[in-house]
């Protein structure tokens, strides 16, 4: 029973299924990690060595209707996945059970509040 003060994420974490914002998100990067050869990784571009050379590369776009779209909002939502998950992405089973894992323990409800989890994330690890 729920109790007045109480945020609703000490329940919703208990659950055995994903809420529906999360299953999207789920959705959206099984898809990426399943269609790898549809984006472009930092490490395949020339002269571009960086630290991040396990992220996709986000091109340089404007266009709103370009960063709604699925490569585009999918490669930056897998840009702030954790590295333990990317490193997994040749392993199909593993990807969706730790990615299932570190959604449902980390429960978000709007891309912006993802976002500033990981942020804070690799602020912390710094």
């Amino acid at each position: 029973m729920l109790v007045k003060g109480t945020h609703v994420t000490n329940y919703t974490s208990n659950f055995k299924y994903c809420q529906f914002h999360l299953n999207v998100f789920f959705s959206l990067l099984v898809f990426v990690n399943k269609n790898r050869s549809l984006f472009l990784s930092n490490s395949a571009i020339p002269d571009r060595n960086t630290r991040y050379n396990h992220n996709l590369h986000l091109p340089s776009t404007n266009l709103t209707l370009v960063q709604k779209g699925v490569l585009y909002s999918g490669s930056k939502i897998y840009n702030h996945l954790p590295l333990n998950i990317k490193m997994l992405s040749e392993n199909a089973m593993q990807f969706k059970s730790k990615l299932r894992s570190y959604l449902i323990e980390h429960t978000f409800y709007s891309l912006d509040e993802y976002y500033q989890l990981t942020v804070g994330r690799v602020a912390q690890s710094v």
